[in-house]
């Protein structure tokens, strides 16, 4: 599908990981490495408001948010973490049909064995993963979207999450698409 030359930069902008700032209710934050969970809810409703006029209305694509209020503040890297979420947003809203859902959900505690983390989920109502790319998900693939996509996007997600030493599962979602589960250590200061 096409996009608006305004559009398209707007997604670039949102993709780059070298961005080093972001702004949250009108503050710019700058330093790379910041306590920003209590911040991830907003980073979530502001890239589905950038995602919105591109791919969400190209499509009609409707998003279903449920962020957990009680996120507390953690440490990490929030330009990886944005790096994570649009290529997940960007995966789901490319595999959804028409009129899809993107649901989008976070979480303040999941415990690990003794390890506490914060979970993110995004799911869809799309087809979801085909069986045979399962057990190489997030190893460089060719590419099941045809061309202008080099199959990398899932590695890049599970590189940056390992980086931030947290993970990263695939299940199928309730409506039957993808379900991508990130956990990001509850590291607080």
């Amino acid at each position: 599908f096409e996009t608006t030359d305004h559009g398209q930069d707007v997604m670039r902008e949102c993709a780059s990981s070298q961005s080093h700032f972001f702004e949250v209710n009108g503050t710019e934050i700058t330093n790379a490495f910041e306590s920003i969970a209590r911040y991830i809810n907003q980073l979530i409703e502001n890239l589905v408001a950038l995602f919105k006029p591109t791919f969400y209305k190209l499509n009609h694509i409707k998003s279903r948010l449920d962020l957990d209020k009680q996120l507390p503040e953690i440490r990490t890297d929030q330009n990886k973490v944005k790096q994570i979420i649009t290529n997940l947003l960007r995966n789901a809203a490319e595999a959804v049909a028409e009129n899809g859902l993107i649901t989008i959900k976070t979480k303040a505690r999941v415990f690990v064995g003794r390890k506490q983390y914060i979970e993110i989920i995004i799911a869809d109502n799309g087809p979801g993963i085909d069986d045979s790319i399962l057990d190489n998900l997030f190893s460089p693939v060719k590419s099941t979207k045809g061309s202008g996509h080099s199959g990398l996007g899932l590695t890049i997600v599970n590189k940056l999450i390992t980086e931030l030493k947290g993970s990263i599962s695939y299940s199928t979602s309730d409506a039957g698409g993808a379900e991508f589960i990130i956990l990001l250590p509850r590291d607080v200061d």
